[in-house]
C-alpha cells in the first residue's frame, strides 16, 4: 500500500483526493499495527531475531526506515511542482526479447553464484545441479521482464510494479544488514506471485507481437504448458540440493504431530521443521534453533546445558520433552541459513537411557519425555 502510494506520486503528481486520503490512512494503520506487534507483542521475535542485524545498536535500523518514510514523503509532495507524467510506449518485439534475455541471463547468473559462492545471507553453497532442478521456474520468471512494460498499460500496474520494487527491496536490505531478519532467499516465495503475473502477460504478450502461425503458437503454449508442468514436478526439490533441508513435511509426520496434541505439554525440543508441525498442528510449544546441544550431544550430561533455560519463542524455559523422527535424524534443521546436520548413531542412541523416557513412537516419530531430578544412573 505505501510503495503503491509512493510510485503513483513519482509517475505522476500525488493528489490528496478522497481515494488517496484512505489508502494513507490505511498505511499508517498497517505500519503501526505491523510495529505494535513485532514490538510490542511479539518479545521473543524483538528480544532474540531483531537484534541479530549488522548495525549496532539494532534500533537504527528502524530510525533508518522512519528516515526513509520522511524522506519518501517529501520528494512526492516535491513533485507536485513538476507538470511531467509517466506515458508508456508499448513495446516492440525486439525490445520484448531482448529484456527477456536479460532476465534468463540474470537469474541463471544469480544461479551461479549461488554455485560459487553461496546463497546471500547463508554459508550454503548449492549444487551445479539446482539449476537443471529450477530451469522450469527461471524460464518462466524471465518472461516477466518481458511483460513489465505491457502492464503499464493496465489499471493495477502501479500496485504490481509497487509490490515487486517493495519485496524486491526488502531483499537486497536483508542481504546487506539484516541477513538473518531479512532472510534474503525467503523474499523468493513471495516475489513470484507478483512475478507470476507479469509472466503470465509477458509470455502471451510476446506471441501476440510475433504474430506466428496457429501451428506455431499452439506449439509455444503447448511447451508453456510443459514448463509449467515442470515447475510443479521439481517444486520441492530433494535434499541434497538444499543441504539437507528438507522443504516438505511428509504426510507420515501428521500422526506423531496429530498424536501430540493435547497430550504434550511444556516445551518440547525439536528442529525447525519439526517445531513447526508440532506448533501449527499439534498446538505445541517448540523449540525451533534456539538450542543444538541435544541433538548433537551423545551423552546426558553433553545434552542437558542445551535443554535448560531454553530461550524459546514462548519464553525463557527448560525442556519437558525431546522429539526426534526420520528427517531431523537425517538432517537436522535449525538456522535457515545453515546446513542441515545428520544425527551420530550415538547421538541418537543417547535417548534410549535415563532420564530420557520413551512415551511415543510411531516408527517415524519418537517423542521422549526427560526425567528432571533423574541423572543417568536411574
Amino acid at each position: 500500500v505505501l510503495g503503491t502510494l509512493v510510485l503513483r506520486g513519482l509517475l505522476r503528481p500525488f493528489v490528496w483526493n478522497a481515494a488517496a486520503k484512505r489508502q494513507t490512512f490505511y498505511a499508517v494503520f498497517l505500519l503501526a499495527a505491523t510495529f505494535s506487534y513485532w514490538l510490542g507483542y511479539a518479545t521473543p521475535f524483538r528480544d532474540n531475531i531483531l537484534v541479530d542485524v549488522n548495525v549496532q545498536p539494532w534500533w537504527l535500523l528502524l530510525v533508518a526506515f522512519a528516515g526513509l518514510l520522511v524522506l519518501m514523503a517529501i520528494v512526492v509532495l516535491a513533485r507536485r511542482r513538476i507538470a511531467w507524467r509517466y506515458r508508456p510506449r508499448y513495446p516492440t518485439l525486439r525490445y520484448s526479447l531482448t529484456m527477456f534475455a536479460l532476465a534468463l541471463a540474470f537469474v541463471y547468473g544469480l544461479g551461479a553464484a549461488t554455485i560459487l559462492g553461496a546463497v546471500p545471507g547463508t554459508s550454503v553453497a548449492l549444487p551445479p545441479l539446482v539449476l537443471m532442478d529450477f530451469a522450469p521456474l527461471l524460464i518462466l520468471a524471465a518472461f516477466a521482464s518481458a511483460g513489465r512494460k505491457f502492464f503499464d498499460f493496465l489499471e493495477t500496474h502501479v500496485a504490481t510494479s509497487a509490490w515487486f520494487l517493495a519485496l524486491s527491496a526488502s531483499a537486497v536490505a536483508g542481504s546487506v544488514v539484516a541477513t538473518r531478519v531479512l532472510i534474503p532467499y525467503r523474499h523468493i516465495e513471495y516475489l513470484v506471485v507478483p512475478v507470476a503475473l507479469l509472466a503470465g502477460l509477458g509470455f502471451f504478450r510476446l506471441l501476440d507481437l510475433a504474430s506466428p502461425s496457429r501451428r506455431r503458437r499452439t506449439v509455444a503454449v503447448a511447451a508453456g504448458i510443459l514448463l509449467l508442468a515442470g515447475n510443479f514436478a521439481f517444486a520441492i526439490p530433494p535434499p541434497s540440493f538444499v543441504a539437507g533441508w528438507n522443504e516438505s513435511t511428509p504426510p507420515v509426520a501428521m500422526e506423531g504431530v496429530l498424536w501430540a496434541r493435547g497430550r504434550m505439554g511444556g516445551l518440547v525440543a525439536a528442529d525447525h521443521m519439526a517445531s513447526t508441525a508440532l506448533f501449527g498442528f499439534g498446538g505445541v510449544n517448540a523449540t525451533w534453533d534456539t538450542t543444538v546441544a541435544p541433538f548433537f550431544a551423545t551423552t546426558w550430561a553433553g545434552a542437558e546445558p542445551g535443554l535448560v533455560s531454553i530461550p524459546s519463542p514462548s519464553g525463557v524455559r527448560n525442556a519437558t520433552y525431546v522429539w526426534l523422527d526420520l528427517v531431523e535424524t537425517q538432517g537436522v534443521e535449525l538456522r535457515v541459513w545453515q546446513p542441515a546436520v545428520p544425527m551420530s548413531p550415538a547421538a541418537i542412541a543417547k535417548f534410549d537411557d535415563s532420564p530420557f523416557i520413551k512415551v511415543y513412537d510411531d516408527g517415524y516419530a519418537q517423542a521422549y519425555l526427560i526425567a528432571w531430578g533423574c541423572d543417568g544412573s536411574c
